[in-house]
């Protein structure tokens, strides 16, 4: 999951990109974001967490990056300063529990990664991409599943929900995410991974 949070930085370099993740709990979505992050702030030892209590983790992106992406038609933009990575749990969906988390200004000026973005309500981007990850029982032909099997495939009983595998969903919204999609899967840089785009 952190390989492609970390592909996913690379196409996440304007002001007002918004990632929404939805998902199970234990999918990956922290684990998708410790990549993202890592990569926006340009370090791998950088310590990314869960942001349930705290609501909102912020890091100062790093100055220079090369991206993958450039859809501004004159070929500068001004980089955002900060990501933000949200976990909307905790509240009821509200405008009042929204405010504090200036989304006016993040949504115009920042990059961020939301967590349970269902919390929104009103507030969703037009423009964003929405992630949603799956974790899956895998199939075997004596008709076990992967989860029977896990025991076996994991030394470490807390890393057994890793050894699962994950179906992301990725739904474009708005034309520059579908651009920016359709480029990472022209270049190849999605060639080991299965990505479903949703109409």
């Amino acid at each position: 999951m952190e390989d492609l949070g970390a592909l996913l930085s690379q196409i996440s370099n304007r002001p007002g990109d918004t990632l929404l993740l939805d998902g199970d709990l234990g999918a990956g979505k922290t684990c998708l974001s410790r990549g993202f992050v890592q990569t926006l702030v340009g370090d791998d030892q950088q310590r990314v967490t869960s942001p349930t209590y705290l609501l909102c983790n912020s890091y100062t992106i790093a100055s220079s990056r090369d991206d993958v992406s450039d859809d501004d038609t004159n070929g500068a933009h001004q980089s955002p300063g900060t990501v933000h990575h949200m976990d909307l749990y905790r509240l009821s969906g509200k405008p009042d529990d929204l405010r504090p988390l200036n989304l006016d200004q993040v949504f115009t000026n920042d990059v961020s990664l939301i967590e349970w973005p269902q919390r929104l309500g009103s507030m969703v981007p037009t423009e964003r991409l929405e992630l949603t990850l799956e974790i899956q029982e895998l199939a075997l032909t004596d008709g076990a599943t992967r989860q029977e099997e896990s025991d076996d495939a994991c030394d470490d009983e807390d890393e057994e929900e890793d050894c699962m595998p994950r179906r992301v969903t990725l739904s474009p919204i708005g034309k520059r995410w579908e651009d920016r999609i359709t480029m990472i899967q022209e270049e190849g840089f999605v060639d080991d991974w299965i990505i479903l785009l949703e109409e």
